[in-house]
């Protein structure tokens, strides 16, 4: 499996403005809270200076309490292209096994030219619920993703610069195409 963006039960990461051409998960955020040591993991935090003013200061994200300080929250997935290049038909795009009340995803086009892409998720928290979505309408209807769509970004790499069509719908989400000189490109 390869998985192009993996956030390894990492919290506040903000994810915007990518494009991804994936075969496999495009984004991936498993919850790490069964398999790490907790007790060593917790002692390193204790003992690093995060809630000094220095930090504080600098990142006052960083003194917010946490809901739960073994999930991966405050998670922001925005305005990101994920085009689908597995030509099986259902291909996972996503998991996210995620808290809903601290996760934004949102304004994000994702495509597959082999159909809906599939969508796995658990949200913790609460009645923790997983699901399997093999629909995009049925994904957006779980109101967890906002404002994002299911389209065609008519976007081509030329000279290895991302360039979009004027009735592209990259113009609806505020998705800023990166300068040609930065990020990899094959």
């Amino acid at each position: 499996m390869n998985t192009y963006i993996h956030v390894n039960g990492g919290r506040d990461n903000n994810i915007h403005d990518n494009y991804i051409s994936a075969s496999d998960y495009a984004i991936w955020i498993p919850d790490r809270s069964l398999y790490n040591n907790w007790a060593i993991l917790d002692a390193r935090l204790a003992a690093s200076p995060y809630k000094t003013p220095l930090w504080i200061n600098q990142y006052p994200q960083l003194a917010a309490p946490m809901n739960n300080s073994k999930w991966p929250e405050g998670n922001k997935i925005e305005n990101n292209v994920i085009v689908s290049t597995n030509s099986k038909s259902g291909t996972q795009i996503a998991l996210y096994s995620v808290p809903t009340a601290s996760t934004t995803i949102d304004s994000n086009i994702v495509w597959s030219k082999s159909g809906s892409p599939t969508v796995r998720s658990l949200f913790l928290g609460g009645l923790q619920k997983a699901y399997v979505v093999s629909k995009w309408a049925d994904w957006m209807k779980l109101n967890v993703e906002k404002n994002s769509l299911y389209a065609d970004p008519c976007i081509t790499i030329n000279n290895k610069q991302l360039v979009s069509c004027p009735t592209s719908p990259i113009n609806r989400i505020g998705f800023a195409i990166m300068p040609s000189d930065i990020g990899l490109i094959k």
